[in-house]
């Protein structure tokens, strides 16, 4: 699979991260209390990561189709994916502190770590393919990049979902509660 009909693909997947989000959203409205702080926060990383990540994709088609030279239009496209790496993990760095009082509602620690983990990997085999240190195709190094963010974005819903769940739960062990008073 070339990245030119992978990324089409990984886009479609974004896309379909963005609408569960939405619904993930509608749904977790009903639910309401204590949980809504770290709901907006995993609503908005979900929406920003899956969006970002659809018009990523397409960037490649775009700059090619202004007849960009290849080499030229995948050293743009790894250098705005640098670009925006560096500012989820500034604006993530920065979400956490806010969140740090609700930081047993935050995201899962492993989830975590995967995420900084495949960002920390990643941001250097752009740089090393971007400056030509390293003899990497540039349309796979960023084919790696889509599919890196792609996964932090599974992640994430899949963090999403599991509170939406750990909501019901609770809300079920209240109303027992209270049956039982």
């Amino acid at each position: 699979m070339t990245p030119e009909t992978a990324l089409p693909v990984i886009a479609q997947i974004a896309a379909t991260f963005a609408g569960f989000t939405a619904l993930v959203s509608i749904v977790d409205q009903t639910q309401g209390g204590e949980w809504a702080r770290i709901s907006i926060w995993r609503i908005m990383q979900m929406l920003r990561i899956s969006l970002t990540l659809m018009l990523m994709c397409f960037l490649p088609v775009l700059l090619l189709s202004f007849k960009v030279p290849v080499a030229i239009a995948w050293q743009i496209c790894i250098l705005v994916s640098l670009c925006v790496a560096i500012c989820n993990m500034i604006w993530l760095t920065r979400i956490q502190k806010d969140l740090k009082e609700d930081s047993r509602k935050l995201l899962n620690k492993t989830i975590f770590r995967i995420n900084s983990s495949l960002g920390i990997v990643i941001l250097p085999v752009q740089l090393l393919a971007l400056l030509q240190i390293w003899a990497i195709d540039l349309s796979a190094t960023y084919l790696l990049a889509m599919v890196v963010n792609l996964v932090i974005a599974a992640l994430i819903f899949f963090a999403l979902v599991q509170q939406l769940d750990l909501q019901r739960i609770e809300g079920e062990q209240k109303t027992n509660e209270k049956e039982i008073e």
